[in-house]
């Protein structure tokens, strides 16, 4: 006896094909387990995920849920950062956190600064800044450096290329020099953060909270210039790409813009939280995370 399907063979190839291809890659919010708002990310794979944030607040998501690590420490966090078995957590009043042998240690050096953001070549060579202070680490010491800047963040390829945004005197963009940071770009909105993807495709986004203003700032061929100045979006926080040309930036009031094909366009989802860090591994795997204990994961639905 025959069935509809008898007649319609390619109609059933079609639907098993759908069925094992799912839907393409889209953003979904993923339970925090927390309220707790969240400013740092640090992607070592697709299950090895880690977020820091407020109250000393550190998440940890091992492919299948976030799970709460304990950090020995109530102090606001703002970035995370590692290299091999190692890695590195900043934030208010000077908290410096180490993560090795499976657990988190707070290092004292005797600072009370706010630490915004920690970079590194190797675990052998790493940077921190944040208001009123610079850090080097480099054989096996800590160089400190007091200073009147509030750098917020920091991107690099190597010793020779290695960048940081925030404020610097007059201007919004810093360069290390192999011994400290020096001026190298010209005032502008507030400078939020900075990515690139090789020493000729560098960007850095910033802009103004109220009123809303979205700024995105590319360096190619030796100089800068303005890729998108926008009044009607909002500050962005954060950017991350997986290649010069698929690049993702977050933003307050829940603000996603993508540059592909040499454009930027903006991802509109149901939530206002404000963004503060983007991270991935490719072009369908990236996390964000915001206020309010906000996580959201772009990739393929399962």
């Amino acid at each position: 006896m025959k069935t509809i399907l008898s007649y319609f063979p390619n109609v059933l190839i079609l639907f098993i094909f759908l069925s094992a291809c799912g839907n393409g890659p889209e953003w979904r919010k993923v339970n925090s387990g927390t309220d707790a708002s969240l400013s740092g990310l640090w992607v070592r794979d697709n299950n090895d995920v880690w977020s820091v944030g407020n109250h000393g607040t550190i998440l940890h998501w091992d492919g299948n849920v976030w799970q709460q690590e304990a950090s020995g420490t109530t102090h606001n966090l703002y970035d995370i950062w590692g290299a091999d078995d190692e890695m590195w957590a900043v934030g208010d009043g000077g908290t410096l956190l180490k993560w090795t042998q499976g657990a988190w240690q707070t290092l004292d050096l005797g600072i009370n600064n706010r630490l915004d953001s920690v970079w590194g070549i190797d675990k052998d060579h790493i940077w921190v800044v944040g208001f009123g202070v610079a850090l080097h680490y480099h054989d096996e010491t800590w160089d400190i450096e007091k200073n009147e800047t509030w750098l917020r963040d920091i991107w690099g390829q190597n010793r020779n290329n290695l960048w940081a945004v925030g404020s610097m005197n007059n201007y919004d963009l810093a360069k290390w020099n192999g011994e400290t940071w020096v001026e190298n770009a010209s005032e502008g909105p507030s400078t939020q953060a900075i990515w690139g993807s090789d020493n000729n495709n560098i960007w850095f986004v910033g802009g103004n909270i109220i009123p809303g203003t979205s700024v995105i700032r590319r360096y190619q061929n030796n100089e800068w210039t303005t890729a998108l100045e926008r009044t009607d979006w909002a500050q962005l926080n954060s950017i991350w790409g997986a290649h010069a040309n698929y690049v993702w930036a977050v933003g307050s009031f829940g603000m996603i813009v993508h540059f592909h094909e040499n454009k930027w366009e903006r991802f509109d989802m149901d939530s206002n939280a404000g963004l503060w860090s983007v991270l991935g591994t490719d072009e369908e795997n990236v996390w964000a995370v915001g206020n309010d204990g906000t996580i959201l994961h772009y990739g393929a639905s399962q």
